[in-house]
């Protein structure tokens, strides 16, 4: 289990405790220093020995108090030092590949640019020159025509055998490729860099901004253009806004509050809506709001039966903070509306997949403060975090969906899992089960993030189980409410 990237949290957490223990020494040690005893002359041999022993334990006591407390300094400045060593060693290295990466994706887009504008002067003159020319002998030499045609299903006829052995091996190798960590990397630097490919290709400068604002900006851009040309936010084409209608709750009886990640991840899937919220009333009148949303349900564009389709997919990494919520975040910041979310309330918002996506959408678009965000295995790199909120992304080195947001800005904690993918298995094609590393995007399935979840909770790391702490030390529930909403169009 790895955190990714520097996270100023563990050497606070770390220098934390070490503050604690200090604290509890220095405390010790003054109470050693002001102890009185007994005149030993007054005391009777026995008594006077034994008090003796007792004023030397508690001398050893105190001086071993000395050496605990200047070793607990000297590894406060080591965390310290060890802290800021990583922050910038991380930054150097990070800066050096977002330099390489950018100026070889302005490259890319340039090159690109040469190449389609090239292509295309150069196919129009040579149709307008070759055009006549082709006819004409045609027209008068009609063998021709049929010996090329001859020769073109001959050529059919070769690569016919190629292609089934390329479509062979990516059916035997493509798992390997889709689950490899070293793909699922590059894919994510690939779509971090989309921006610098677009400047290269538009011949502009390359791009000063982080992605993660690059892209909010070019959203919010797309944003006030939809409005002012269409009078509502930019959808993709055919695309309608989504709406809410009551379903089932996943719910069960007496439920408490989500607290691990193991909790929340098996909250999400035992759903029976697209997005449940559940309410609960703690005894000292605190209100409490988990909000859960699911992963997509058809991979079709436009489906007639669910709005957790692919359109909402694209939409969801429209939303940024202070522009309309667009996609299914919009059905997550409408289900909360309904159920009553009140601001001031305690709101945490858990998803996955693109559930994840959706409430990260929903929390930059909400009109409550929200506490924090969890997701799993959702697209949320490039997405933004709202001030004031936790927000932390659980995902596997081995799932290439997750990749598909790019690299994560600041803002977000980012813990990644490597599942065994060969030693966990799905029954969801085969009854008897089937090894995940044996199916495109293997990490990605929810076998792989159940198993992830507990081997967080496993850690007791500080760090890790932050975001857990306001439900964790809550009073227990008093009351229980949830309710669900499917999402359509």
């Amino acid at each position: 289990m790895t955190l990714v990237g520097w996270s100023p949290d563990a050497a606070h957490a770390v220098r934390a405790d070490l503050d604690a223990a200090r604290d509890a020494l220095e405390r010790a040690q003054a109470r050693l220093r002001t102890r009185s005893a007994p005149a030993l002359a007054a005391l009777a041999p026995g008594e006077a020995a034994a008090v003796a022993g007792a004023q030397a334990l508690a001398a050893d006591a105190e001086a071993g108090c000395s050496h605990a407390l200047a070793d607990v300094i000297r590894l406060g400045a080591a965390v310290d030092l060890a802290g800021w060593s990583y922050a910038t060693t991380d930054a150097v290295v990070r800066g050096a590949v977002d330099w390489a990466a950018d100026t070889l994706a302005v490259g890319i887009g340039a090159a690109a640019r040469t190449v389609v504008t090239g292509g295309i002067g150069v196919a129009v003159v040579g149709a307008g020159l070759l055009s006549a020319p082709l006819m004409a002998i045609a027209m008068r030499n009609p063998h021709v025509v049929s010996l090329v045609g001859a020769g073109l299903d001959a050529a059919s006829r070769l690569a016919a055998p190629l292609l089934q052995g390329l479509q062979t091996l990516v059916q035997q190798h493509g798992p390997d490729l889709l689950n490899h960590p070293a793909f699922v990397d590059a894919i994510r630097l690939a779509v971090s860099q989309l921006d610098d490919v677009g400047a290269g290709f538009a011949m502009v400068a390359p791009a000063r901004l982080d992605d993660d604002v690059a892209l909010g900006a070019g959203a919010a851009a797309a944003t006030l253009l939809g409005l002012i040309v269409s009078g509502h936010p930019p959808r993709l084409p055919g695309s309608v806004p989504v709406t809410i209608e009551r379903g089932p709750s996943g719910a069960a009886v007496d439920q408490q509050p989500v607290a691990s990640y193991a909790d929340a991840f098996a909250r999400i899937q035992a759903m029976e809506s697209n997005v449940e919220v559940d309410r609960y009333e703690l005894a000292d009148g605190t209100v409490v709001w988990q909000v859960f949303a699911g992963g997509t349900e058809s991979f079709a564009l436009d489906d007639p039966d669910t709005a957790y389709d692919m359109t909402s997919n694209l939409e969801n990494a429209m939303n940024v903070e202070g522009a309309p919520t667009v996609g299914s975040a919009a059905a997550v910041v409408a289900a909360m509306e309904e159920a009553g979310v009140a601001d001031g309330d305690v709101v945490q918002l858990f998803g996955y997949s693109q559930g994840g996506a959706a409430v990260a959408g929903a929390a930059l678009g909400a009109r409550v403060a929200v506490q924090s965000v969890v997701t799993f295995g959702a697209p949320v790199g490039a997405m933004g975090t709202p001030s004031g909120t936790t927000a932390v992304a659980v995902q596997n080195d081995s799932d290439v969906v997750s990749a598909l947001g790019g690299r994560h800005g600041e803002g977000r904690l980012v813990l990644e899992g490597s599942p065994d993918l060969a030693a966990i298995a799905t029954d969801r094609y085969e009854p008897g089960g089937e090894p995940l590393a044996g199916l495109a995007v293997g990490g990605h399935y929810p076998e792989a993030y159940a198993d992830t979840a507990a081997r967080l909770d496993a850690q007791g790391d500080a760090v890790v189980d932050a975001v857990w702490q306001p439900i964790q030390s809550a009073a227990d529930p008093v009351s229980v409410e949830s309710a669900g909403w499917d999402v359509q169009r």
